[in-house]
């Protein structure tokens, strides 16, 4: 009776397992398809910019270099959309938290002067409380906030609702950074 139940449990549990794994994929299948047409359609509302100070892992400040969007000014401060670096503490009485000095200094080695283009989400506001830019940051078509979580450098930060596509992206992103160990996981 026991060896039974222990079975049925094995047989629920593995198809549990396959059919949450075939909606995931599904989801990423459809949610790629939709990042196609963003792409597409959100092509002319990428701004271009350079990065003229980074303050820390996720935040940057920038000039627009071209067309400066709707109700924002020629140099902006910009929050990296969907990641979370840790903290330097600089003007607070804290300490830095573990692996800031490493975020920030990746994030300047690979963004400080250069060219980036800004691209707003589609579903979360543009400014944060503390009326920063809240924006996706492309270097050399590379997606930065992707690449802070992939290498370690940052969580995947879901405190705010932003477009499906991402979120599943980031989430995957860190998933990576954790099971290789890289960044602050090592």
């Amino acid at each position: 009776m026991k060896k039974s139940k222990f079975i049925a449990l094995i047989i629920l549990s593995a198809a549990f397992l396959i059919t949450k794994t075939t909606q995931l994929i599904n989801r990423n299948n459809n949610a790629e398809i939709v990042e196609e047409k963003l792409t597409q359609e959100e092509k002319n509302k990428t701004y271009d910019a350079i990065v003229t100070k980074v303050v820390d892992g996720d935040t940057i400040k920038i000039r627009f270099v071209g067309t400066i969007p709707e109700e924002c000014s020629a140099e902006e401060t910009i929050r990296l959309i969907g990641v979370n670096t840790p903290e330097l503490n600089i003007h607070k009485k804290k300490e830095k938290e573990y692996y800031a000095t490493e975020a920030a200094d990746f994030t300047s080695k690979c963004l400080s002067g250069r060219s980036v283009k800004l691209r707003f989400d589609t579903v979360s506001s543009r400014r944060d409380k503390y009326k920063r830019l809240i924006a996706y940051v492309y270097h050399e078509d590379y997606l930065f906030n992707k690449i802070l979580i992939e290498q370690g450098y940052g969580n995947y930060y879901p405190n705010f609702k932003f477009e499906d596509y991402y979120m599943n992206l980031f989430r995957g992103a860190e998933f990576y950074a954790k099971t290789n160990h890289k960044g602050k996981w090592s």
